[in-house]
C-alpha cells in the first residue's frame, strides 16, 4: 500500500512526523505538505500563480499552498507512483461538527475524495499535544483495518483521538457531526485599530450521545466511575447494558444497593468483562487468542474453557479447550478458508458462576494452496539435448515462486536445480534444463510452489488416480548393434535392438509409444517404425539388411503419447533423446579372379556392407605404379582390362578407401592375381 500524506501544519510540524513515522510500519509514504502553517484555509486551491514542489527529503516534498493544493498536485501528475490512500494530519486540535468546514486538515481529505482515493483527516483533540503518539497508534490500526476491509472512494473518515496516553483510550466509536453556535465576534486589534482578529469558534449546539462531540468529551471520565442506570425492585438482579463497548475492550463494573429512602450501600467488588483479541499468524496455520483475567470471585478463577465454532468447513464442531485460571493466552491450529467463531469462559471456584467474553469471528484467509500442480511434459530437446519441461499451475494460489528439483534415474536423490519466480500472466511455467546427459540418463523432475511464508507447498493428489503430478520422468532411448546376426560372408541379416523406459506420470497415463527411424543421416519418417501399447515389451529388433548400400548410420527417438483420462483437458507428447549406432562397415576382397568369359569370376570388385558411395574409391595399380582402373561406385569393379584391350596375367595392386556410418577413413591395400 502506497499512501499520501498532509496536513495544514506544514511539513515540519510534530504530528505529520508522527503520522508518517507510525505509518511507514505498515505502507510506503510519500509526504507532500505545505511549507509553512496553513490552518483554516479549507478547501481553497491557488490558481493565479505556478506551484513549486521542493524537495525536502526522499519522499518529502514542501510547497508554498493549502493543504487542498498539496493534495492536489500530487494525485495529478507531480507524483509518478500509484496512491491507494490519502490520510491528513496529526492535526493539533480537535476538529469536530462543524470545524470540518474550514479545516484545512480535512480539507486536504476532502480533495483526495474529490480525486478518487479514500481519505482519513486525524486530529489529536487537544491544544496541549501530550500524546501524538496516541494519534498514531490509532492511524495505524484504522489504515490496518482498511487494507483489510477497503473504503469506497466516495468516503472520508474524519477521526479525533483523545490526548491520553494508549492504554487509556477505551476504544473507536462511529459518530455523526454535531453542530455549533454562532461564532464569536471578531476582536479589534488593541495596536491597530483597523485591524480584526476572527473570533473563536462557537460553543457546542448539538453535542449529544451519538455525535462527535459526545465521544470525545466522554473520554476525559476515562477512570471516574459513573452511574450509567438504575434497577428498580429488590428482586431485579440482572442488567443489560446496551452502549456497552465489550467487544473492543474490557469494561469494570461495580453495584450498590440504594433503600427507598435513598441510602446507599457501599459499592461491591469490581468485576470486569473478558475482552478476547485475535492475531493470525497465517505463515504458521495459527490464531493467537488473548483475554483479559476475569477478576475478583472469591476463590478466584478455577478455569477457562476456549469455545471454538467452526461455521463453514465442518470441522470439530463445538470444540471446546479446557485451560487453567492462571493461563489467558493459547495458540489455535486453524485450516485455510474455514469461518472460526469463538469466545472464552470463566468459571468460579465451583463451578456455580460462568462468565463470557466478546465472540470473534473471522475468516482464516491463509495463503490459498494450488489446487493442482501438473507436469504436462518433460520433453528432451533434440537441438542441445537439454530438457524442457512444462507445467500447469494454478495461478488463484498464493505462490511466490516454483523450485524445480531433479534426480537421476529412479534414485529419489533430488537436488534443486532451479527456481522460477510466479508468472505475471498465464497459467504455465516452462523451464529449460540444460546440466543433463539425456544421451545416458533418464532423470526425474519435481516441481514444488513456494508459498508466501517460504514454504514448500504440494498440491492434493488426484484421488481418482493417486498419482502425485507434480512429478514426471523423461524417456531414455537406447541402442545396440545385434551382434549375433551378421558374418563376414554376409549370409545373415543385420539389425539393431532398441530399448527405453516408461514415461510417468501422466493423469491420463500413456496411451502408446511411436518409434521413430533415420537411415543413412537422411530426415525422419513420419510414420511410426512402430508403436508400442501398454503391456508391450518396450523393446524393439529393427531388421536393417535392406540399407546395406548405405553407410549404415542408425538414429531412433522414442514419442510417448498421453492418454485422454485427463480432468485438464491436455493430450501431451513427450519425446526421448535421439539414439544412434553405426552397423560395422563389411569389406571383403578376394586375391583372384578369371576375366576368361567363362561367365564365372569375370569381375574384381569389394564386396561390401553399410559402405556408401560417400567417400568411396576402388583403384587398380599395375607393378610399377600405373593406375589402370577407378571408381567410386561400390557396385562396380573392374574387367581386367586396360585401354579397351586384355590385361597381362599376373599380380596387381588394389586401394579401396571409404567411409564408415560414424565418419571414420578407411582405408585397405592389398595385390590380387589376374588368371585367365
Amino acid at each position: 500500500m502506497r499512501i499520501l500524506i498532509s496536513n495544514d501544519d506544514g511539513y515540519q510540524a510534530k504530528g505529520i512526523k508522527q503520522l508518517a513515522e507510525s505509518l511507514s510500519e505498515i505502507a510506503e509514504i510519500i509526504i507532500v505538505a505545505p511549507n509553512e502553517n496553513k490552518s483554516a484555509a479549507s478547501s481553497s486551491l491557488t490558481i493565479g500563480k505556478p506551484l513549486e514542489p521542493v524537495q525536502i527529503d526522499d519522499n518529502v516534498f514542501a510547497i508554498d499552498a493549502t493543504p487542498s493544493d498539496c493534495v492536489h498536485l500530487a494525485l495529478c501528475g507531480f507524483i509518478k507512483e500509484s496512491i491507494d490512500l490519502v490520510v491528513t494530519g496529526i492535526n493539533y486540535g480537535a476538529n469536530l461538527g462543524d470545524d470540518v468546514i474550514y479545516s484545512g486538515t480535512v480539507a486536504g481529505a476532502i480533495e483526495g475524495r474529490f480525486l478518487g482515493l479514500p481519505s482519513i483527516a486525524i486530529s489529536l483533540a487537544s491544544w496541549e499535544c501530550k500524546h501524538f503518539e496516541t494519534a498514531g497508534v490509532v492511524a495505524k490500526q484504522l489504515v490496518a483495518q482498511i487494507d483489510k476491509a477497503p473504503l469506497s472512494h466516495k468516503t472520508i473518515i474524519n477521526v479525533n483521538v483523545p490526548d491520553v496516553p494508549i492504554e487509556e483510550i477505551k476504544g473507536i466509536k462511529s459518530t455523526r457531526l454535531g453542530n455549533r453556535h454562532r461564532s464569536e465576534s471578531s476582536i479589534q486589534d488593541q495596536n491597530n485599530p483597523s485591524l480584526y482578529w476572527i473570533g473563536e469558534n462557537g460553543q457546542e449546539a448539538d453535542n449529544g450521545e451519538g455525535t462527535d462531540f459526545y465521544a470525545i468529551y466522554k473520554q476525559d471520565e476515562f477512570g471516574v466511575w459513573v452511574t450509567i442506570d438504575s434497577v428498580f425492585g429488590v428482586n431485579n438482579t440482572t442488567y443489560t447494558d446496551l452502549n456497552s463497548n465489550a467487544a473492543n475492550q474490557y469494561e469494570l463494573f461495580q453495584v450498590r444497593a440504594l433503600d427507598s429512602c435513598g441510602n446507599a450501600s457501599q459499592t461491591s467488588i469490581e468485576h470486569n468483562s473478558m475482552n478476547l483479541e485475535s492475531d493470525l499468524h497465517a505463515c504458521d496455520n495459527t490464531i493467537s487468542l488473548d483475554w483479559n483475567d476475569y477478576i475478583n470471585w472469591s476463590g478466584g478463577t478455577d478455569h477457562y474453557e476456549i469455545v471454538v465454532n467452526e461455521s463453514t468447513c465442518g470441522i470439530d464442531p463445538g470444540q471446546t479447550i479446557r485451560l487453567e485460571g492462571d493461563v489467558t493466552d493459547f495458540v489455535l491450529d486453524i485450516i485455510h478458508s474455514c469461518t472460526y467463531n469463538i469466545y472464552i469462559l470463566a468459571y468460579n471456584s465451583d463451578s456455580t458462576y460462568v462468565a463470557m467474553s466478546d465472540l470473534v469471528t473471522f475468516y482464516a484467509d491463509l495463503p490459498k494452496k494450488p489446487d493442482f500442480n501438473y507436469i504436462t511434459t518433460t520433453n528432451v530437446d533434440h537441438e542441445d539435448g537439454a530438457v524442457d519441461i512444462s507445467c500447469y499451475i494454478d495461478n488463484t494460489a498464493i505462490i511466490t515462486k516454483y523450485e524445480i528439483d531433479r534426480s537421476e534415474r529412479e534414485t529419489n536423490n533430488f537436488l534443486n536445480i532451479a527456481s522460477i519466480p510466479f508468472p505475471n500472466s498465464g497459467d504455465m511455467i516452462y523451464y529449460h534444463d540444460i546440466g543433463v546427459e539425456t544421451k545416458d540418463h533418464f532423470y526425474q523432475y519435481h516441481v514444488f510452489p513456494v508459498d508466501t511464508c517460504g514454504r514448500r507447498v504440494s498440491a492434493p493428489i488426484v484421488p481418482l488416480w493417486a498419482i502425485d503430478t507434480s512429478i514426471s520422468q523423461t524417456i531414455l532411448c537406447e541402442v545396440e548393434i545385434n551382434t549375433d546376426y551378421g558374418n563376414s560372408l554376409f549370409q545373415e541379416e543385420y539389425t539393431n535392438t532398441i530399448w527405453f523406459n516408461n514415461y510417468i506420470e501422466w493423469l491420463g497415463d500413456v496411451s502408446h509409444y511411436n518409434l521413430y527411424r533415420s537411415v543413412n543421416r537422411e530426415p525422419y519418417v513420419l510414420i511410426p517404425l512402430h508403436t508400442f501399447y501398454p503391456g508391450d515389451s518396450l523393446l524393439y529388433v529393427d531388421l536393417v539388411s535392406e540399407f546395406v548400400d548405405g553407410n549404415g548410420r542408425f538414429c531412433y527417438y522414442i514419442e510417448g503419447v498421453e492418454g485422454n483420462g485427463n480432468d485438464f483437458g491436455f493430450m501431451e507428447r513427450s519425446l526421448s533423446n535421439i539414439a544412434c549406432i553405426s552397423q560395422i562397415p563389411k569389406l571383403f576382397v578376394p586375391n583372384t579372379f578369371t576375366p576368361n568369359d567363362d561367365e564365372h569370376n569375370e569381375l574384381f570388385k569389394p564386396v561390401t556392407a553399410f559402405v556408401s558411395e560417400e567417400g568411396y574409391s576402388f583403384t587398380i595399380y599395375s607393378r610399377t605404379g600405373e593406375k589402370i582402373f577407378t571408381t567410386n561406385d561400390p557396385t562396380k569393379g573392374w574387367d581386367g582390362k586396360y585401354k579397351g584391350k586384355d590385361a597381362q596375367v599376373g599380380n596387381y595392386v588394389y586401394h579401396v578407401e571409404y567411409i564408415n556410418g560414424i565418419g571414420e577413413i578407411t582405408e585397405k591395400t592389398d595385390l590380387v592375381s589376374l588368371v585367365r
